[in-house]
This record gives C-alpha cells, structure tokens and sequence, in this order.
C-alpha cells in the first residue's frame, strides 16, 4: 500500500523538473531534499539500487524493529484509529474527534499540484518583473 501509495502520486517530488519549477514555492525543496537524502541513505543501509521499492519498506521496518526495544514499539496503521495510539501513549482517546487522515495521497498528490501551480506562476511573475525592468532601461 505504502509503494502504490507513493507512486501513486503522480509527481516524483526529487525529479529535476519539479524542483526547477517549484523552486520559490516556500518548503518544497527542502521537502525534496529531504526525501532525497532519506532516498540516498536507505540505498547505502539497505544496498537498494532503486528506491522506492517495496525491499525498502520492508528493511526500514525490519531496522526499526532491531533499534528500538519492544515495549517502545507500537506498530500502527493509520486505519487503526485512535485506540491503540492512545492506549501506547497511555493517553485518553479524543471524543468526538475523528483520526486526522492529512497524509492521504490524494492530499499529497493535491498538495504537490498546487506547489506547481504557485511555482509556474512564480516563475511568470517573475518574467513579467524583468520584462518591465529590461523595458525602462
């Protein structure tokens, strides 16, 4: 689901272009750097030639689960619900609010959309500025 999930997008959001195009748009490359690096890293921890990949999904789990001592670990799903957040957290579920669902792929794939929208319409902004600069000398 994770893999179908992240390619599902649409958008590679580490690709050349999009960060070209987005460059002014406030947080989208250092969201893509970030990606990237965490990207570069699992290829020298895991030995992955191309992530993502469903190996990587798979070792990254496999490394959280050696790292951190069981009773630290909760292994949760989103479609989990609140209910055994709460009861690791050793917290009270929220009433009457739902589980927040913001890192859904349409929500991303959405989010990204945008971030291209606001980057093309950077970059026209910024032709029409040095158009009218070049213009008045």
């Amino acid at each position: 689901m994770w893999l179908s999930s992240i390619k599902g997008l649409g958008i590679d959001g580490t690709s050349f272009w999009f960060r070209l195009i987005c460059f002014w748009v406030p947080g989208v490359i250092s969201s893509a750097n970030m990606i990237r690096a965490w990207l570069d890293l699992y290829c020298v921890r895991f030995g992955l030639v191309q992530p993502p990949c469903e190996e990587m999904y798979t070792e990254h789990n496999n490394w959280v689960r050696n790292l951190v001592p069981q009773k630290s670990l909760l292994e949760f799903e989103p479609s989990m619900g609140w209910e055994p957040l709460c009861q690791f957290l050793d917290k009270k579920v929220p009433v009457g609010k739902p589980f927040p669902r913001r890192n859904d792929r349409n929500y991303l794939k959405n989010g990204m959309r945008a971030a291209v929208i606001a980057g093309v319409l950077s970059w026209a902004a910024l032709f029409v500025v040095l158009k009218y600069c070049i213009s008045m000398l």
